[in-house]
């Protein structure tokens, strides 16, 4: 799990310039970072590759200091630090905001994307590049670079074949109202809690299941108190790097192009190594005796996507609109 960020060929053309690590002459700057991820997950890996990239591009005079596994609180609360004006950098889901946005819960819907490829073309579009804009302009939070966290599975101490299955499963989903829809309409009885205290609830029972992308459930030991991995794939989540509106145009010139080019950067490296990271979760959920399932997929499908009344989309001001142009981004 302890991949290495590589550095391809740039794909995000336009996003970033060429490096400052020779010619900085901004200020000496320190600031923080938070995220919930643990050691070895993706947004340990990306935190730590943004902060080596900015104190390189700075000639050592910007530090980012960074506090993960939660240390900053949960989402929520990074979120609203982010909103506030109180943390310099966190790593979230633009979806996390959806209270305050929410149009940004239509990246969450479930079956919305093919697969990576699809995920990409959305991020490269200008489609995102507005959202990105609208976002910030109803929030003051902006996105640095976006990058994959997967595909989520579940991890339940109840074996399950299909959606049926489902009905009156005790499972863990994050403090956003989509999941807690999506999941009630499986029958589900729904506990929201922070990734942190997770184990614990899996190991006394308090839930039966969870459902995160594989390499995070692996990256908070998940597996050692589960019994079976269902692979339903059923949304997709990516992960950014935030800052606020405020924050950025208050920076210096040349600290605030630094900043930006190393999130950039950063996020992009993460894009190559996400499907090497599902494979290996998997592999280590094996090892740890868990038994992976593929379910009936079409019976979650039809449920899931079925729900979109529920979950609101007609609702949401240019949701739709905004869904069927993410489902034009699909090159497959």
């Amino acid at each position: 799990m302890q991949a290495v960020l590589q550095r391809p060929e740039p794909r995000r053309q336009g996003r970033a310039g060429k490096g400052q690590r020779a010619g900085y002459a901004g200020p000496e700057c320190s600031f923080q970072l938070g995220h919930v991820g643990a050691d070895g997950s993706i947004e340990d890996m990306v935190s730590k590759r943004f902060a080596q990239l900015v104190n390189e591009k700075s000639g050592g005079k910007i530090e980012i200091t960074i506090y993960g596994n939660s240390q900053m609180g949960g989402l929520v609360d990074l979120v609203d630090a982010i909103r506030y004006d109180t943390l310099d950098f966190a790593l979230f889901a633009m979806g996390n905001a959806e209270s305050y946005f929410p149009k940004s819960s239509i990246e969450g819907m479930p079956y919305l994307f093919s697969g990576y490829g699809h995920v990409e073309a959305f991020y490269n579009s200008g489609v995102y590049g507005e959202l990105c804009d609208e976002f910030a302009a109803a929030t003051n939070i902006r996105e640095l670079g976006s990058f994959h966290t997967g595909f989520r599975d579940i991890l339940s101490n109840k074996e399950i074949q299909s959606a049926e299955d489902m009905k009156g499963l005790s499972i863990r989903v994050p403090e956003a109202p989509l999941f807690v829809k999506t999941f009630s309409a499986l029958g589900c009885n729904t506990v929201t809690l922070p990734g942190a205290d997770v184990f614990q609830a899996l190991q006394t029972g308090l839930v039966q299941a969870t459902e995160a992308a594989p390499s995070y459930m692996v990256s908070m030991n998940y597996q050692e108190v589960s019994k079976y991995c269902i692979v339903t794939n059923h949304v997709y989540t990516g992960n950014s790097i935030f800052t606020s509106e405020n924050k950025l145009k208050g920076m210096d010139p040349a600290a605030a192009a630094v900043v930006k080019e190393a999130a950039a950067q950063a996020s992009q490296e993460a894009w190559e190594i996400v499907a090497e990271q599902d494979e290996a979760a998997l592999s280590a959920m094996e090892a740890a005796g868990v038994t992976v399932i593929h379910p009936d997929m079409d019976s979650f499908q039809k449920v899931m996507t079925g729900i979109m009344g529920e979950l609101g989309v007609e609702s949401i001001d240019g949701g739709q609109e905004l869904m069927d142009a993410i489902r034009a981004c699909d090159p497959s």
